[in-house]
């Protein structure tokens, strides 16, 4: 069969064998495997339902649809959104475009259909036209933010960008007019004492700032203005001024301020012409014992040229005794007879010596004596005190051994001294005496011993201690075992001496002979030792022969180790030899000797040898060992090896010494000389055969290295022009310890330049690289220096020395290296032309180095350039050099380290460059000072780094350079001058306050700490107008702040503590508190020397003020305080300075704040200032003094010369938290300057309680109640211009008003309604006022009470009615009532009520007096009759009105008996259905319609 017929056969049964799950058994005619029943084109084999339908027209996969999909039709993009562009992730391939499918996959979200590619782009967080960015800055609804310098939260107008969200540096707010200012911002409040626009409305200090002052017209421009609206201005415009206190603004001599004078007019603006406080007004004082002394607690001024009753003189003490005066003698009688301010004093004719006792031992020291009436205390009536610091000494004292003279005789603890001691002799100074003989005093004599216990008082070593030892065997020595211890010998048997070692041999002990007996004979612990009477002579035998040496010997009972018997070897060196042997003759040396020269000996003779057979023994180098070498070039040196070895000399070409290097070159041998030849090369040969070619000869470098190379020590290296280790091949310099390079004059060594390339300069400390000028005379700039540059990234500096460098300016260092990191160990750099060391855009670590002599600086680490911060550089010296031993960045100083010396340059300060420390960093002392000659801010916008400052560091300012800590970013700074403390001062050689910026911890400073710092000469700028200003919670302790321009301190919206910290010599303050406080701790600080006042501070803040600090020594000694809103809880402390508040001081809040003003504290008040407590929200004010031994708590005036109205005063209001407060122990002077407020204390809708209080000279009236309930206790109210207690309508008393004192006021002591009359109480006094009246007004009385009797009399200004529900009643005796014009006393007329008068006067008030002046007394309806009546008093000039007669009663049948009834308009009695009426008794006269009627 052919091949054909089997390949047909084998396909033909391949087909028949086809298994397909399509086949129903039916052809198949396209072959394709599917028959015609699912096929849908059996003549098309590529088409059947597995076909892959693709774009033809015709259904390949016969599912019935015609090109549904396709493998070769285009790409399409799901639309999912439908906005026309398609999602690149989702494709799919159509043969024509379907629904919800695009041809573009430009569609970034296909979720969203506004973000396409046409889509506008917003600030939304999406890619919204689809560009691969989100949020660009040209989205349609992007922002302007515009840039804030000074992040203050306001941008620059002219510095706008467009973003979606804030770029960093930028705000939204625009409108910031300096943004380098972050004081200066839109909407902030304006402030007269900034210099800049703090509103930013484009006016500077414009009428609106919060501080600006009102002024008001001055005409006469006496600095008064007219009491008319003002206008408000941070400057005084023309003809104005700041009060309106002018009472005649026509007249410049006129004002408050002027002085009264006695002229008829009133010069001083107080109501009063020619009062007593014209300042030339006399001075007059009561003399009312006539002694012609006047009383000087009874002042007068006045203008009166005399006054009856008064003298001139004010020296008399007691005006009531004539007998007491200035011209009296003094006597003691417990009164002050001579009016010198001593009682009964020394001076007293009659007065007793008394003796000053110290030790109260009753008697007192002669030399310390006062004449006195009585015993002063610590002094006694007997003298004679030696020692009155002790009480054991006095006389008749007994005498004791203290070392104190007790009894005062003049002697210290004599023989017969109560304890003195029994001294024994001691004459063998065993410590033990002999009863024999004794001496009895206090101190111990010489020779003398407490006891007597010596029984041989001539023997040291007998005495009650002596310790005797038992002897067995009668040696003289006992045993340590059996002892007595006494002073006598016990006898036989015993001994003083111990150690016998053989209690029972009598020939063994201490010191006895040894023998060879094996005993221990002399009981030194060691049995037959070498020194024993019968010990053998033994002899060294060293070789071991058996044979010894004899002059070599010991002794010992039995034969040592090393010893022999024998003693006849005659060398012990050598076993060989125990006699004699044959030496040779050796003149020479060499070892042989001649054969016929011998000599025989046991030991070798000196110039002999044990060999024979020298051929020459003249010659050391002749001898059967010498070698010849062959000498081809006949220079006297041989090579290779020994031709002949041999005695005689071979002749011609043969030497002893083979060292020739060169056998062929005659000029070529150990010891010629080296020669080099001409040019820059050298010979090439080793002339002087020392193993090295041309050594003499330098190696002459020039060009580029640019493989491998090694400079050694052992060769000369000269560089005759600019060598560049650099190239392809990353070449390597090395060079070697002790290496010398000499470099010609304008080259260097320039290292990785332009190409990678590195140098290894590895010198050791004993042997350093050189690297150094040529000239035979070197000078600093001789050469440009060593250049490392960015492509050398792994040189080794190590122990290099450059000399004379710097020669270019471009280049400026004697050590340059630039854009690249680099360590230098051990490196010096001397005389170079430009700085030691300059480095720029790398780092560097510099240790164990030196840079000596530089025209510059010793090292300059450019802008770019600083030290390497993984580790210190250390151990080096800068000295020498002209300018700064070193200058750098703020953050690179901690990388100095106080093992390298900074000294002895042209300026000895470290130069710290301007800039931003935004790491942590240390500064330690160092052997000079800090320089910053800028700006320097420590602060970082993530981490906040961490300056520290320790002990012993002295920094010095430049002109206008500062410290910003935390000023627009976080920062902190930490002083630590514990010990040595750190100064931070002006450069300038005569500093000032201002020199300077100052040190500013801004408000992003995160709380540092100071302490021990002295920092002085700041506070240049407005802005920080202070040394130290502190805008955070910082801490500073135990430092000194000085000579700043404006205040010490300045604490700006935050809460610093400042401890043991002393402020002195600054321009106005030590410390300013603009706003913010103290942190609750301002103590043991010293404020002084400043030129204003210590302190100013806003009232808020003042309770942080501690008493522990100290206030004194200012120009002005105050603490001033701004009017503010105190808002917490607050001790006001008294200082060692007064208070001087600069503006109204609101104590009050939702948090009801308390004040604590401690006792002795004043505060002095500016005009139109007051203290407001509780005035429109809660607070509480708790006064404790206590005036029983001083002046208490004070408020006062701030004028220098203080009047009447100086200040609002104190004033309690309708919030006061009257539970909380205390009023007690204090005086209010020169208040009430306001109509509103009239009172130096203004109690308005409270409660309150006044005690122990003095309300004095008050331009309206003392103490003003309105709306509330007041109690006054143990007050002088005094010297008002008003009233002194003025009760309104709507107020009070309620509780006590005793012991108070109420006098020289222009009006009444006191004016209040009738229902409070009850409270007043004899115990006070109301007389010497203007008006010496109670003044009552018209009230209706519901409380029972008692009218006392005062020293005044009552003023019954309106009608009282005694009456309530449930009843009344009043009782007075012994009191006058004055009634106004038709005013009277109405009792029971609506409500029950009764009142009971005995030894009373009711009257009218009327200067002429005359009937129906007033109404009377009426009783009415609802009177109590039987608590009713009037007895034994006096009532008169009533009648008026319908009542028609002094006493009225209707339908009251009272009691009325024993008075004087006179004068009534209408009867003395009118009664109407009053029948049962007791009247009896009384007495009637010039009543107008008759005595009585209608009883």
């Amino acid at each position: 069969m052919s091949r054909i017929s089997i390949l047909l056969v084998a396909l033909m049964t391949l087909i028949a064998c086809k298994s397909d799950p399509q086949d129903t058994g039916e052809t198949d005619q396209d072959g394709d495997g599917y028959s015609a029943a699912v096929d849908c084109d059996d003549l098309d084999a590529e088409v059947h339902p597995d076909a892959v339908e693709v774009c033809d027209d015709v259904d390949n996969n016969c599912d019935g649809q015609i090109d549904e999909s396709g493998l070769n039709g285009p790409a399409f993009y799901a639309d999912g959104d439908g906005d026309g562009y398609g999602d690149p992730m989702v494709t799919q391939q159509f043969c024509v475009a379907e629904t919800g499918w695009v041809e573009n996959n430009l569609d970034c979200d296909d979720a969203d259909a506004s973000v396409n590619p046409a889509g506008t782009e917003l600030c939304d967080a999406l890619d919204n036209d689809c560009d691969g960015t989100i949020d660009e800055d040209d989205a349609a609804d992007a922002a302007q933010w515009s840039y804030d310098g000074d992040g203050d939260g306001y941008g620059d107008s002219s510095k706008l960008v467009a973003a979606c969200s804030a770029p960093a540096n930028y705000v939204s707010e625009a409108g910031d007019c300096d943004d380098a200012n972050a004081f200066a911002t839109p909407g902030r409040d304006e402030i007269c004492a900034t210099p800049y626009d703090d509103d930013c409305d484009g006016t500077i200090n414009e009428s609106a700032a919060i501080d600006a002052t009102e002024w008001f017209p001055d005409i006469d421009g006496d600095g008064y203005g007219l009491n008319t609206t003002g206008v408000f201005a941070c400057e005084a415009p023309a003809g104005a001024a700041d009060n309106f206190d002018d009472c005649d603004d026509t007249d410049t001599a006129v004002n408050p301020g002027a002085i009264e004078v006695c002229d008829g007019v009133d010069n001083d603006c107080s109501g009063q012409i020619d009062g007593s406080d014209a300042s030339d007004a006399l001075s007059w004082y009561a003399d009312s014992d006539g002694d012609s002394f006047g009383d000087l607690s009874v002042l007068v001024l006045s203008c009166e040229t005399s006054l009856s009753g008064y003298v001139s003189d004010d020296t008399d003490c007691d005006d009531a005794a004539s007998a007491v005066n200035p011209d009296a003698t003094e006597i003691c009688d417990t009164l002050d007879n001579d009016c010198d301010g001593s009682t009964d004093g020394s001076d007293s004719a009659d007065a007793s010596t008394w003796y000053y006792d110290g030790d109260s031992d009753g008697y007192g020291l002669d030399s310390s004596t006062v004449l006195s009436c009585s015993s002063p205390s610590g002094y006694a009536s007997e003298g004679g005190d030696c020692d009155d610091a002790d009480t054991s000494a006095s006389p008749g004292e007994t005498e004791t051994c203290d070392t104190v003279d007790n009894d005062c005789d003049g002697t210290i603890d004599e023989d017969d001294a109560a304890d003195a001691a029994t001294w024994y002799i001691d004459a063998d100074s065993d410590g033990e005496g002999a009863s024999s003989t004794s001496l009895t005093q206090c101190d111990q004599p010489s020779g003398y011993v407490n006891n007597a216990t010596d029984c041989d008082d001539g023997d040291a070593t007998l005495n009650s201690t002596t310790t005797w030892y038992y002897d067995a065997d009668l040696d003289s020595y006992g045993v340590s075992t059996s002892t007595r211890t006494q002073c006598a010998d016990p006898g036989t048997y015993y001994t003083l001496d111990a150690g016998d070692c053989r209690p029972g041999d009598a020939n063994s002990y201490p010191g006895a002979d040894e023998y060879c007996d094996s005993v221990d004979n002399d009981c030194d612990g060691s049995t037959d030792e070498d020194d024993a009477l019968d010990a053998l002579t033994w002899y060294a035998d060293s070789d071991g022969d058996s044979y010894g040496d004899a002059s070599s010997t010991t002794l010992a009972c039995a034969e040592p180790s090393g010893y022999v018997s024998d003693d006849t070897d005659c060398d012990d060196t050598d076993a060989s030899i125990t006699d004699s042997q044959t030496w040779y003759l050796d003149l020479d040396g060499d070892g042989e000797g001649l054969s016929t020269s011998t000599y025989e000996s046991c030991t070798q003779p000196s110039g002999y040898a044990s060999v024979g057979g020298d051929c020459d023994d003249a010659d050391a180098t002749l001898n059967s060992t010498t070698n010849w070498y062959y000498d081809a070039d006949l220079d006297g040196y041989g090579s290779g090896s020994a031709y002949y070895t041999r005695c005689l000399d071979p002749g011609t070409y043969y030497v002893m010494d083979n060292t020739d290097c060169e056998p062929t070159l005659a000029d070529s041998y150990p010891g010629a000389t080296e020669e080099c030849l001409s040019g820059t090369s050298a010979e090439g040969v080793d002339n002087d055969c020392d193993g090295t070619i041309d050594e003499d000869c330098p190696q002459i470098h020039c060009g580029t290295i640019s493989s491998d190379e090694t400079w050694s020590a052992s060769d000369e290296h000269l560089v005759t022009c600019n060598v560049y280790v650099q190239g392809t091949s990353s070449p390597v310099l090395s060079i070697d310890a002790g290496t010398t390079v000499e470099f010609n004059s304008n080259i260097g060594l320039w290292v990785g330049y332009s190409s990678d390339g590195d140098v290894e300069i590895n010198g050791t400390s004993g042997s350093p690289v050189v690297l150094t000028s040529a000239q035979t005379s070197p000078a600093a700039g001789d050469w440009y220096g060593l250049m490392i540059w960015s492509r050398a990234n792994g040189s080794v500096l190590d122990y290099v020395d450059v000399e004379y460098a710097g020669g270019s300016a471009s280049y400026p260092g004697g050590v340059y290296i630039n854009g690249v990191d680099a360590e230098l160990d051990g490196v010096g750099v001397y005389e170079s032309d430009e700085n030691g060391l300059y480095v720029t855009g790398g780092s560097v670590l510099v240790t164990d180095s030196v840079f000596e002599d530089n025209t510059e600086d010793g090292v300059f680490l450019a802008t770019s350039g600083s030290l390497d911060t993984s580790a210190s550089s250390t151990g080096n010296e800068m000295t020498g050099n002209g300018g700064y031993p070193i200058v750098l960045g703020a953050k690179d100083v901690g990388m100095l380290d106080i093992t390298s010396s900074f000294t002895g340059n042209g300026t000895d300060l470290i130069y710290v460059r301007a800039g931003t420390m935004d790491v942590d960093t240390t500064w330690s002392q160092l052997d000079v000072d800090y320089l910053i000659d800028g700006s320097l801010y420590v602060q970082a916008s993530g981490v906040a780094p961490l300056w520290t400052i320790e002990d012993g560091v002295t920094i010095e300012m430049g002109s206008r350079a500062g410290l910003f800590i935390g000023y627009t970013a976080g920062g902190e700074v930490d002083i630590q001058g514990t010990s040595a403390g750190v100064t931070i001062t002006s450069t300038q050689t005569s500093p000032a306050a201002g020199d300077w910026y100052g040190m500013v911890l801004g408000g992003s400073d995160r709380d540092s700490s100071i302490e021990g710092l002295t920092l002085g000469y700041g506070g240049y700028a407005s802005s920080w107008p202070a040394s130290l200003y502190i805008a955070s919670d910082a801490e500073v302790v135990d430092s000194t702040i000085h000579d700043s321009d404006f205040s010490g301190i300045y604490v700006y919206g935050a809460e610093p503590t400042i401890t043991g910290t002393t402020l002195e010599d600054n321009d106005l303050y030590g410390l300013y508190v603009y706003s913010g406080g103290l942190g609750g701790s301002f103590r043991g600080n010293t404020v002084t020397s400043n030129g204003d006042a210590p302190v100013s501070i806003p009232a808020n803040y003042l309770g942080m003020l501690d008493s522990s600090s100290s206030y004194s020594g200012n120009v002005e000694d105050y603490v001033l305080v701004g009017g503010d809103t105190v808002d917490v809880d607050a001790t006001w402390q008294k200082l060692d300075v007064d208070y001087q508040m600069l503006g109204s001081v609101y104590v009050q809040a939702t948090s009801a704040p308390t004040v604590t003003i401690e006792d002795e504290t004043t505060f002095e008040f500016a005009a139109s200032t007051g203290l407001w407590v509780g005035w429109s929200t809660s607070g509480a004010l708790d006064l404790e003094g206590d005036t029983s031994s001083g002046s208490g708590i004070v408020f006062t005036s701030a004028q220098s010369s203080p009047v009447a109205g100086d200040w609002y005063g104190l004033i309690l209001g309708y919030y006061l938290r009257s539970g909380a407060t205390v009023l007690e122990g204090f005086s209010v002077e020169y208040g009430g300057s306001s109509a509103s407020y009239p009172g130096g204390v203004v109690v308005y809708n409270t409660d309150a309680t006044l005690s122990d209080c003095a309300v004095t000279d008050s331009g309206e009236n003392g103490v003003f109640v309105t709306g509330g309930d007041v109690s006054i206790s143990d007050c002088e109210v005094s010297d008002n211009a008003e009233s002194g207690v003025y009760l309104n309508t709507t107020a009070n008393l309620d509780g006590a008003f005793t012991d108070n004192e109420l006098t020289g006021n222009g009006d009444y002591p006191v004016l209040l309604t009738a229902n409070s009359l009850g409270y007043l109480d004899s115990s006070s006094t109301y007389s010497g006022n203007g008006k010496d009246y109670i003044s009552v007004t018209a009230d209706t009385v519901d409380v029972d009470a008692t009218w006392q009797a005062l020293d005044v009399d009552y003023y019954m200004s309106g009608n009282v009615y005694i009456q309530v529900s449930g009843g009344v009643a009043v009782d007075t005796d012994s009191a006058n009532y004055y009634f106004a014009a038709n005013k009277g006393l109405y009792v029971g007329n609506g409500s029950a009520g009764a009142f009971e008068a005995s030894n009373s006067l009711f009257t009218s008030a009327q200067s002429s007096p005359a009937a129906g002046d007033w109404i009377g007394l009426y009783f009415g309806y609802y009177a109590t009759e039987a608590l009713c009546e009037v007895d034994s008093s006096t009532v008169e000039y009533g009648g008026a009105g319908s009542i028609s007669g002094n006493i009225a009663l209707y339908y009251a049948n009272i009691t009325v008996t024993n008075n004087v009834i006179d004068d009534s308009s209408g009867y003395g009695i009118y009664a109407n259905n009053s029948s049962g009426a007791t009247v009896s008794g009384n007495s009637y006269s010039g009543n107008a319609l008759g005595d009585t009627t209608g009883l």
